[in-house]
């Protein structure tokens, strides 16, 4: 998965457009919009400012924020809302992955 994280991270310096999808796809996940802030990395964030992304091309509307977060890595979202937060970071899903198949093999040798 070590590699699997590099080739994500060499595809987003190469294409950084792929953010565009991923925030989508965030968004589309969220049943509840209320009071939403989308958390993007430092660099993401100069790349959404320098190609003028228009709010609605991210899913977002007047009431909606855009911010950068230091800590995000380039390629990681992190939507918040008055409902709850969606961690959408490429090391969560990535984690999420290897506790799957963490899983899988413990199932198999049991």
């Amino acid at each position: 998965l070590e590699c699997a994280e590099k080739v994500i991270k060499s595809q987003l310096e190469l294409h950084p457009g792929t953010l565009l999808a991923i925030i989508r796809d965030g968004m589309i996940q969220l049943k509840n919009k209320e009071g939403l802030i989308l958390f993007v990395s430092t660099a993401d964030y100069a790349y959404l400012r320098q190609a003028q992304i228009e709010p609605g091309e991210l899913g977002l509307d007047g009431q909606h924020r855009l911010e950068e977060d230091p800590k995000l890595s380039r390629g990681s979202i992190r939507i918040q809302t008055s409902a709850g937060e969606l961690d959408a970071r490429i090391e969560t899903k990535l984690n999420h992955i290897r506790q799957a198949m963490a899983q899988t093999l413990i199932q198999k040798e049991g």
